[in-house]
């Protein structure tokens, strides 16, 4: 824990999970954070089906049960929260890629795998996703066939995914980057008085750093794109 430009151990209650890497990027509801499965060793994901939940206020995990079928075990996925639901995409399972999604609804605790619809990403693994309004989007990752610069949009309220397309050069194949959006608030020009002054524009960038290639390139560029 950060705090005023210092870092603390936590000390925590309950039971944590087990070590683990390429957890997802996690993803909070309100004053929780949500964990799902992970690498155990090389490709291996660990054994572990259960839901990990981090409550920042009290201090505690908790692994609650839930309903439905849950995703398979899997490291390299992303997790994205929409609302009071979170979205798991993708991942690697020893040499399979998975290309499916779930949803968890953090209210009733059950799992649905989506049914989408659209320009489907191939399986995928080690990308990155971000969420802005109702929709997610996932850029780079790792692919049966290497190493992938596609950004993809998926529209939670229908449930449909649309590959973007872009002017210009695209960045660099990668995996294992960072991904953020970042409100840019945009001066209008003066000119108007009162009700006829323009107002200040908010436009969303998508910026994303580092990561690798499967050559074993590893990228220190910043690049950003602007989202809708």
């Amino acid at each position: 824990m950060a705090d005023s430009g210092s870092w603390k151990s936590v000390q925590v209650k309950g039971t944590p999970p087990s070590g683990r890497t390429y957890h997802t990027n996690s993803a909070c509801v309100g004053d929780r954070l949500f964990i799902f499965s992970g690498g155990e060793a090389g490709a291996t994901p660990v054994s572990d089906p259960q839901l990990h939940v981090f409550d920042s206020v009290s201090l505690t995990w908790s692994q609650p049960e839930t309903q439905g079928r849950p995703p398979s075990a899997r490291h390299g996925h992303v997790v994205a929260a929409v609302g009071s639901k979170l979205y798991i995409h993708g991942g690697l399972s020893g040499e399979k890629f998975h290309s499916d999604m779930y949803l968890l609804d953090t209210v009733s605790l059950k799992w649905e795998r989506v049914r989408a619809k659209g320009d489907t990403p191939p399986g995928m693994a080690a990308h990155s996703a971000v969420v802005l309004g109702k929709s997610i989007y996932i850029f780079g990752g790792m692919t049966p066939n290497g190493a992938v610069n596609s950004m993809y949009r998926f529209h939670t309220d229908r449930q449909r995914w649309t590959l973007l397309n872009f002017e210009g050069d695209l960045p660099p194949n990668r995996l294992d980057h960072s991904m953020c959006v970042v409100p840019w608030h945009v001066r209008a020009e003066a000119g108007g008085e009162g009700d006829q002054a323009p107002k200040p524009e908010t436009v969303n960038l998508c910026f994303i750093f580092g990561g690798m290639d499967t050559e074993g390139v590893i990228h220190s560029d910043c690049v950003v794109t602007v989202l809708a």
